[in-house]
């Protein structure tokens, strides 16, 4: 009966396998390595500036802050 104890205990300290890494799940093209890979903020911005007119119907000039909202999980990220 000791052996049968001592094999539940062995089993019980195994570590479960190891889970695979995102990395290894997905392409690498899915992931930001690059400092030059990402668009730069001007860019983004400048981006969102030429895409929001024709979401809103409305020149650029004519729109106004309470025209927009702009929602994020957490406060801190519009800060």
């Amino acid at each position: 009966d000791a052996g049968a104890g001592d094999a539940s205990a062995d089993a019980s300290a195994e570590a479960p396998p190891p889970r695979p890494r995102v990395r290894d799940r997905f392409p690498a093209a899915c992931f930001n390595d690059g400092a030059d890979a990402a668009a730069t903020f001007p860019a983004v911005l400048a981006d969102l500036l030429d895409w929001l007119p024709g979401l809103m119907g409305m020149p650029l000039d004519d729109v106004k802050p309470e025209d927009l909202l702009l929602v994020s999980v957490r406060d801190w990220e519009v800060q």
